[in-house]
């Protein structure tokens, strides 16, 4: 599987554009909630933490998932507050939109990105699984107007269609799969992580395998 995920390095190299973000007024519980988790992280299309962290975690995942939930309800903060808001690690998310819901969701999550607020949204979106995606923007405080005209953008199913080709390839079981690498080397792949061990484990045999 290490041989494959690294001849998948040119596929697994497309990040979202930066782009300006909006500030929102008075949050509901979980908005808030989600918004103090990545509070103050650096978010770069839905790529969270420094990009130049020197342990890379890429996820491949549907919004309309109940696993994925599961694990970004019970696991992935956990992840973010030891790893990536130390700087050891970044976070990407590459949304699949494997179901017209999901694919809904994960537009979503990159309009809501050109406001800074990609992560906010996912976040949000497993902890509200009926919400529409205008609801959860709202939640967030995201400028509406803005965030309508981004749902548009034609480079979203570009980015979907890049993340479906890499598991077409790939061939993961599974829902959410996690690579995991230090920069420049094979990747680990953590599928359906149950505890921030596993997420522990994988860097530290990243960063032993780099020394």
């Amino acid at each position: 599987m290490s041989a494959r995920l690294a001849a998948l390095g040119v596929l697994l190299g497309v990040v979202a554009a930066p782009a300006a973000g909006a500030a929102g007024p008075a949050l509901a519980p979980s908005a808030a909630h989600v918004r103090h988790e990545v509070a103050s992280i650096r978010q770069r299309g839905l790529l969270l933490g420094e990009p130049s962290a020197p342990v890379q975690i890429i996820e491949y995942a549907s919004l309309a998932c109940d696993a994925c939930a599961r694990v970004h309800r019970a696991v992935v903060p956990e992840v973010i507050a030891r790893y990536v808001r130390t700087g050891i690690a970044s976070l990407e998310f590459r949304g699949i939109g494997d179901s017209p819901r999901a694919q809904e969701l994960a537009v979503a999550a990159y309009a809501a990105s050109a406001q800074r607020h990609g992560w906010d949204f996912i976040q949000l979106a497993y902890l509200r699984s009926l919400d529409p995606p205008d609801r959860l923007a709202a939640a967030l405080g995201l400028d509406s107007g803005r965030f309508r005209k981004d749902l548009r953008n034609p480079e979203w199913p570009l980015l979907l269609r890049g993340a479906a080709s890499v598991l077409s390839v790939a061939h993961f079981t599974g829902d959410p799969v996690f690579l995991v690498r230090h920069v420049g080397q094979a990747f680990t792949v953590l599928t359906e992580p149950t505890s921030v061990r596993q997420f522990t484990e994988a860097i530290v045999e990243a960063q032993r395998t780099h020394a």
